[in-house]
């Protein structure tokens, strides 16, 4: 069953996400179920941006659960946590943020993205399994990696707050295996019988990129 959504309104007075985008990581200011609403913070640099670490760092399953802000406390307490997580197999030094999909429910994933002074969850609905022209191309809308068409999927998630709990919600084109940081770094290569698009962008500018494009999406999410 798909998690309801019964988490606290934020307590800013728009009522709407804070955050700016700095070489491929940003801010959130949102409430998490079950703690108390975060007042926005003002931390803009001289230039007017934000700097954090590229990558995601390694996180625990207490911090991973925490993190969570379109889902209610219990409904996190509920998430499987990635294959090999128990084991230290997750490949933390290649990642920008963890995707994973729940393994004991296929059709929920789950994305926990780097910011400051904590990451921030996102809950999304992934789709069946469906049937496509292998040969078709579609393309991931926050790495821009080129699949075929089954190697990208519509992911929907909830909108956090009184938006949420309506029923309301946003989604996003993205690789259906949610490893955008390996096929940025070439350590995936997608299943494509047609030819690549060739890239100027180092891959620095690349992940930034991506991180910009995750950004706009959690944005969304976190808007309600």
């Amino acid at each position: 069953m798909w998690p309801t959504c019964m988490w606290p309104a934020r307590s800013d007075s728009a009522g709407r996400f804070a955050g700016s985008v700095f070489h491929g990581a940003f801010h959130f200011h949102g409430t998490r179920p079950g703690h108390a609403p975060r007042p926005a913070q003002n931390r803009l640099t001289a230039a007017g941006r934000l700097a954090y670490p590229r990558r995601v760092e390694p996180l625990d399953e207490r911090a991973i659960r925490a993190s969570f802000v379109n889902c209610s406390k219990g409904d996190a307490s509920r998430i499987r946590m990635p294959a090999g997580f128990a084991d230290g197999a997750v490949p933390w030094d290649d990642l920008d943020f963890l995707g994973w999909t729940d393994p004991g429910a296929p059709q929920r994933a789950l994305l926990v993205v780097p910011g400051e002074p904590d990451p921030t969850g996102l809950v999304l609905r992934r789709p069946g399994a469906v049937r496509s022209s292998a040969m078709r191309s579609s393309m991931c809308r926050i790495c821009l990696t080129d699949h075929a068409a089954s190697g990208v999927a519509l992911f929907v998630a909830p909108l956090a707050g009184p938006a949420g709990r309506r029923g309301n919600s946003v989604g996003e084109y993205l690789c259906a295996d949610l490893a955008c940081s390996l096929y940025l770094r070439g350590r995936r290569q997608p299943r494509m019988r047609l030819v690549r698009r060739e890239e100027t962008l180092s891959l620095a500018e690349r992940i930034d990129r991506a991180m910009t494009n995750l950004a706009a999406f959690t944005n969304r999410v976190l808007a309600g």
